[in-house]
């Protein structure tokens, strides 16, 4: 994905906010997944409160699902390690 510009910057970005490319951007950008985008245009068809709210659970959900993933992976490298 492109990486922000200034322009981007001054459409009202602040702090981390400032490096994500725009809407337009991710819909547009071909190394953007199929998954991502589908997500993007089913949120952008609802309300924009709820969307962000359900968003953001999702995205506590998948991070603790990762962080479960890695810690068994290094679990079982480390008991590896012993034998």
């Amino acid at each position: 994905m492109p990486r922000p510009t200034g322009e981007n910057q001054a459409q009202g970005g602040r702090g981390a906010d400032s490096r994500l490319p725009t809407i337009e951007e991710v819909l547009s950008d071909c190394a953007a997944s199929f998954w991502l985008k589908n997500a993007l245009r089913a949120a952008l068809a609802r309300d924009p409160v709820d969307a962000t709210h359900d968003s953001e659970i999702l995205a506590r959900l998948l991070e603790r699902r990762c962080r479960q993933i890695l810690d068994e992976g290094l679990a079982n490298i480390t008991d590896n390690e012993k034998l």
